[in-house]
């Protein structure tokens, strides 16, 4: 890729969507999630963190099953209900449906995910799970800021761990996933979650 052009009418222009750091010299593209900076890719930054990088492994793209794998959506379904039966998240499901039934994808081999089969099923937590781990991980930090008071990082780390769980929360009461006016508060979480 060329160097970028000055006289080029997109140099100064913003970019359309995704995170953009401003300590880049040059304007770039974006495209999906990587940005093309004068010849160069660089991957966008994270959430909180100026850092950047990229996940060491990636999926294979598929539009079907493989020919191997187990496709029979009665069986895949019910060992799902099992788990989900006892206890166990969505993502360790499909992680033992990868390791021991030969199912490397839930979506391919059935059409649906493993949170739409449960949905359908109507086994449906109250509160999805990614909100309640990012609680489960804040009330930890809680706990320990309170033996260790002048832990500054850890404070820090609660801050940014409860901004994530607002955003969450924010994000699934508008798609209506959570009651109107449902809002996080610290002191009654361990209470909500006990239940």
């Amino acid at each position: 890729m060329a160097d970028v052009n000055p006289t080029c009418p997109f140099y100064t222009a913003l970019p359309a969507q995704g995170l953009w750091d401003y300590r880049e010299p040059e304007i770039g593209l974006f495209f999906g999630f990587t940005c093309f900076l004068g010849g160069e890719i660089a991957t966008m930054a994270r959430i909180h963190a100026r850092t950047r990088g990229i996940s060491a492994s990636i999926r294979p793209f598929r539009k079907e099953a493989p020919e191997w794998s187990n496709t029979d959506t009665a069986a895949i379904e019910k060992v799902i209900l099992d788990l989900k039966k006892e206890g166990v998240p969505s993502a360790k499901i499909g992680l033992i449906l990868r390791d021991k039934y030969g199912v490397p994808s839930v979506k391919l081999a059935t059409g649906k995910r493993i949170d739409e089969i449960l949905r359908e099923k109507g086994i449906v937590a109250e509160i999805p799970e990614d909100l309640i781990n990012l609680i489960i991980k804040a009330l930890r930090l809680r706990r320990h800021l309170a033996e260790n008071t002048k832990d500054v990082h850890n404070k820090r780390q609660l801050n940014l761990t409860e901004s994530k769980v607002r955003r969450l929360v924010k994000y699934y009461v508008k798609s209506g996933r959570l009651a109107k006016g449902w809002t996080y508060k610290p002191e009654t979480a361990e209470i909500l979650l006990s239940r």
